[in-house]
Order: C-alpha cells, then sequence, then structure tokens
C-alpha cells in the first residue's frame, strides 16, 4: 500500500460520516492531511469498513483503510487542533455537547452544515450561535466558524474541482490548511451572511425542483434563482449580513448549484412534490436529509416576524405543511400584484 506523506502536522476532527462528512475526510486524507472521521454509529463504522466505501450515501467512492474511523469521540476530540461538525443541523448543538468535555481551550470548531435552528421562536438561531452556546455551557472558549459554498459531497469525493468560503475571525492559516488541488477555500469575515446563503437558499431548490416537476423550463428556473436569490439576500441584510456576501459563492454560487443539479436533495423534494406525494414518503424514501424542509417552515416565519416579502419561500412552507397544491401556488406566484423589479 501506497504511503501517503501528511504534509501538515494539524489533525482535523470530522464528526458526522454522513455524505458531506466523509467526502472531506477522504478529500483531505487523499491530499496528505492528518485526518480522523467520527460517527455516533458502530454499524455505520463497521459498513464502511467492511464495503470499502459509504454505499448508502456516497456509492463508488472509495474509503481508504488507511482513514480513521472511530465511534469514540475522545478519541476524535481530544488530539485534534481543529474539530468539523459535519452532522444534520437539529444535531450540531447536541454533537458539540458531546465534543466539548475533550477540546482544548481555543481549538477552531468549523460548522459544515447547511441549516437553522428548529425553533418556535421567531427569531432562529444560526448552527455556529448553537455551537459557541453549547461550548459555554461546558466552560470551553473556541472560534468558531463557517464552511459553507456549492459544494456537493459526491463531486467532492470523487476530487471535482470546487470552491468553498471559510468565514469567522482569522480564517487564514485554515484556508491554507483546508485547500487542496481539486478544493479551493476562499476566506470571509463574514460569517453570518456565509451560513445565511448556505441555509436560505435550500428552500429554493425545493421550488426549483417543484418547477421542474410541474414541466417547467429553464425560463422558470432563471427566475426562481434570480428572485430567489432577492428574498435571500432581503433576509440576510436584515438579519445584519453584508449584502455583497450574498453575490459570492455561499449565495448565489450556492444556490445556482442546488437548484439545477440532480444531487441536490431539496431538489428532489420539490420534484417528487409535483407528483402529489406526501412528504413523508418523500423523506423516508431519500433516506437522508433535505435540509429545506424545515427551513422553508423557519424562514417563513421569521420572515413574517419582520415584515419582510419571501414569496417563494413562503410557497413552499405552504405546500409542505398546509397542503397546498404546488400547482396553485406556482400560479399564485406568476400572478402577483405586477412591480417594479427591486432588490
Amino acid at each position: 500500500m501506497r504511503r501517503i506523506e501528511r504534509k501538515f502536522g494539524m489533525r482535523i476532527a470530522v464528526l458526522g460520516a454522513g455524505g458531506w462528512g466523509t467526502a472531506l475526510a477522504v478529500l483531505w486524507h487523499r491530499h496528505g492531511r492528518d485526518v480522523l472521521l467520527w460517527t455516533p454509529f458502530e454499524q455505520e463504522r463497521r459498513a464502511i469498513r467492511e464495503a470499502g466505501e459509504h454505499s448508502r450515501v456516497l456509492p463508488g467512492i472509495r474509503v481508504p483503510e488507511t482513514l480513521p474511523i472511530t465511534t469514540d469521540i475522545e478519541e476524535a476530540v481530544g488530539g485534534a487542533q481543529v474539530v468539523l461538525l459535519v452532522t444534520p443541523s437539529q444535531f450540531i448543538e447536541e454533537t458539540a455537547c458531546k465534543a466539548a468535555p475533550f477540546l482544548a481551550e481555543g481549538t477552531p470548531v468549523i460548522s459544515a452544515a447547511k441549516g437553522l435552528e428548529r425553533t418556535e421562536n421567531p427569531v432562529p438561531r444560526t448552527l455556529t450561535a448553537l455551537i459557541e452556546e453549547a461550548l459555554r455551557t461546558h466552560g470551553v472558549l473556541c472560534p468558531v466558524l463557517a464552511l459553507s459554498g456549492p459544494s456537493h459531497a459526491e463531486e467532492v469525493g470523487r476530487g471535482l474541482p470546487t470552491t468553498i468560503v471559510l468565514a469567522g475571525e482569522n480564517p487564514e492559516p485554515l484556508q491554507k490548511v483546508f485547500s487542496t488541488p481539486t478544493f479551493r477555500v476562499y476566506r470571509s469575515t463574514d460569517r453570518l451572511g456565509v451560513e445565511l446563503g448556505g441555509a436560505l437558499k435550500n428552500p429554493i431548490a425545493i421550488a426549483a425542483g417543484i418547477g421542474a416537476g410541474l414541466g417547467g423550463g429553464d425560463n422558470a428556473l432563471g427566475a426562481l434563482v434570480t428572485r430567489g436569490m432577492v428574498e435571500i439576500a432581503r433576509l440576510g441584510t436584515r438579519a445584519g449580513a453584508r449584502p455583497e456576501t450574498f453575490w459570492g459563492l455561499s449565495g448565489i454560487g450556492d444556490l445556482v448549484t442546488t437548484c439545477a443539479s440532480p444531487h441536490s436533495r431539496n431538489r428532489r423534494v420539490g420534484m417528487e412534490l409535483a407528483k402529489g406525494r406526501a412528504l413523508d414518503d418523500i423523506l423516508r424514501e431519500l433516506g437522508m436529509v433535505a435540509e429545506g424542509v424545515q427551513t422553508a417552515q423557519t424562514v417563513d416565519c421569521w420572515a413574517r416576524h419582520l415584515g419582510i416579502e419571501t414569496p417563494i419561500t413562503s410557497a413552499v412552507a405552504r405546500v409542505l405543511f398546509q397542503g397546498s397544491s404546488p400547482m396553485e401556488e406556482l400560479q399564485n406566484l406568476m400572478t402577483r400584484d405586477l412591480k417594479e423589479e427591486h432588490f
């Protein structure tokens, strides 16, 4: 077996062995980084080892035997100089709490998930805010950053060219560690904007799937992407993010990719909804989390609280949770009051 030369002494702990976490761990291991992948499920760890791949979420992408995989959170976090949380958004806070007792003070913690807090409060918290609170509860002070952008796990795992953005305080040292010849990392200090771009685009991708499932063409897709971006930027800037962030990788870049790609789980949910299928059946068959489902309801509530119009996201929320017809909602969007285009 060819020995991989480790080019960085920094141990990277990737917490979460779903498609995205596995793809990142495989990518960095392949390029000489010192990586350890953690899953809380022994059955998942064993299945990956026996098959040599994560068959359920990343079929055909080899997971090297030399990539360590553990179910021991202390083993994963205790020796790490940087920790990534790559679980579905609803498990981010729980995972941060599990990791906290073993984190060295000042260890950078990265949120690589794309979602918002699941809450009945009208103003949700970002995932980095949830992580910071979880760490503070355990008396641990660590810088928390966000990693987001147009990055389907299937393509990252295959080594296809990908660009992404790392946001937070002093991201430059980690930018160099994470970047490879096929994975280019930009940096930003607008953590809020980068997180919101990654989260708010998911309901728009569901809308794009509904449009495609109803027979809409490229014209409809272009309209959804453009007007969807307006909604994202409108809400994001009101929340305090910088407007220009939404015209970058974590905004328009991620939105275009998620709305157009067959890899997009949120787009697939929309296409199945257009066929008249029940949401529970769609999600059961999908077998993976589609973050846009919960985010649509959260954003609809948040926007109404702020008095901001988000017609596409609100239409998706009505289809998902109020039994509204996809065709009816499409017609409602097309027959809204005529107005001047503004952003």
